[in-house]
Parts: structure tokens; sequence; C-alpha cells
């Protein structure tokens, strides 16, 4: 595996950071302009939008967990060393 430099993973974190922003820039703008008025309506639109945001999210992860789970289940299992200790 390659070593990364500051640099490099300064500027990984910066672009999650850019990318995180923009997104969280992006919700906030839906909200301002979906948003109902009335306060049991914006509730519920916050209620529904959050479980939209978590199935999409869950729906978006399940190709690479699937992937992972293959690539462990491949594995060989690591050895379990007991130490008997006498009495």
């Amino acid at each position: 595996m390659k070593e990364k430099t500051a640099t490099q993973v300064s500027a990984e974190l910066d672009r999650e950071h850019q990318d995180r922003t923009r997104f969280e820039r992006h919700v906030a703008l839906f909200i301002e302009r979906w948003e109902p008025k009335d306060v049991k309506e914006r509730h519920a639109f916050n209620a529904d939008l959050m479980s939209l945001m978590r199935t999409m999210q869950m729906d978006m992860q399940k190709p690479v967990i699937d992937t992972v789970a293959a690539l462990l289940a491949r594995l060989p299992p690591s050895p379990i060393f007991v130490e008997k200790r006498g009495d």
C-alpha cells in the first residue's frame, strides 16, 4: 500500500469537507424552499425527508457492503490461541 504525504491527506480531507458542506447547503436550500409553514406539517415533512435520505444512503451502501462481505468471506479464519493456565 502506497503511503500518502501530509499534503495528500490534507487535500483529501479538504475535498471530503467541501463535498459534505455542499450537500448540507443543498439540503438547507431544499428545506427552505419546500418546508411547509404549518408546524405539524413541517415536522412530518422533516421526518419524511430524513427517512428518505436514510433509505437512499442504505441503498447506496448496499453494493459496497455486499462486496466487502464477499471479500471477507474469502479470507481464511484467523487462528485463536487459548492459553491454558496451570492450577
